[in-house]
């Protein structure tokens, strides 16, 4: 899954939802200092140097509606092997995800 952050449209959306086995956010013509406004305006996480804590609701909520009906079941186990990693912060709400440089269009 990817959370595209992008500058231009002043937009936060998701790509590849079905794909549960990678998590990253891409920015888009964007600097990290607008990234990081745009996910604190829609409450769905912040940057830390090159990574983006996520909140797991929030992604969750932001996601398309999924093509499979075992998508949640999919996304909670995406969720828990993240936290199984170290990838989650200790109250389970966050979850972090590599962040992409900004292309500039």
């Amino acid at each position: 899954m990817k959370l595209i952050i992008d500058g231009q449209a002043a937009s936060v959306t998701v790509a590849e939802a079905e794909n549960l086995r990678a998590l990253s956010v891409e920015l888009r013509g964007c600097s990290p200092e607008q990234a990081a406004a745009l996910l604190g305006e829609r409450d769905l996480g912040r940057l830390e140097g090159s990574h983006a804590w996520l909140r797991i609701r929030a992604l969750r909520a932001i996601a398309r509606p999924p093509t499979s009906c075992t998508w949640d079941e999919r996304f909670q186990r995406a969720m828990d092997y993240a936290e199984g990693n170290g990838w989650t912060d200790p109250g389970g709400d966050l979850v972090r995800a590599h962040l992409e440089g900004s292309r500039e269009s």
